[in-house]
């Protein structure tokens, strides 16, 4: 993110705790990023994206996979606070992701998000779910149906009406091969 504490840094790296602060005082001294209190921030956006950029694909994944491990370790006694966060690093994981954890992470995180009125965030972590559960060849119509309607549901409230109808088609056609009669409705 653009702005950082540096509990959840110490939690989420193996790196020995002096060589950490070494590199983040010298990151500050270099202007990179500025100190605020207990945590950090990147001087400029752009400065955050080049350095994400700059790192490839699967490894950014693993480094996703290990921040979202870390989080729930850190936040598990609260983490319904933090599922915004696991979710977002657990739906940049890419496969090195457990399907199954993504599904449930991301469908929490979207009716999280749904209950802040947050249509956009809940829109992402519901088509987070959907692409998780198609990772897995045991998921039934249901589960698909329900995804998709609450994703249509979710960009629908965004304003987003193509993904909104393409969501609300793909619910229809799960949710007519089962016996849910209220979910077809």
């Amino acid at each position: 993110g653009v702005a950082f504490d540096y509990a959840t840094l110490k939690a989420v790296t193996d790196t020995r705790e002096e060589t950490l602060l070494d590199a983040l005082d010298g990151a500050v001294r270099q202007r990179f990023l500025v100190n605020e209190g207990d945590g950090f921030r990147f001087a400029h956006p752009l400065i955050r994206h080049q350095l994400y950029a700059e790192t490839s694909s699967p490894r950014r994944q693993r480094y996703h996979k290990q921040i979202a491990d870390s989080l729930e370790e850190l936040f598990g006694h609260a983490i319904e606070e933090h599922i915004g966060e696991v979710a977002h690093h657990l739906m940049n994981s890419g496969p090195a992701a457990d399907a199954e954890k993504v599904i449930d992470v991301c469908r929490l995180a979207g009716e999280r998000a749904v209950d802040l009125y947050a249509w956009g965030e809940a829109a992402r972590c519901f088509e987070a779910a959907v692409k998780a559960a198609e990772r897995l060849p045991e998921t039934s119509s249901a589960v698909y149906g329900r995804l998709h309607y609450k994703a249509g549901f979710s960009y629908y409230r965004d304003l987003d009406i193509g993904p909104a109808v393409s969501h609300y088609r793909q619910a229809i056609d799960h949710l007519r091969q089962t016996d849910d009669r209220h979910g077809q409705v």
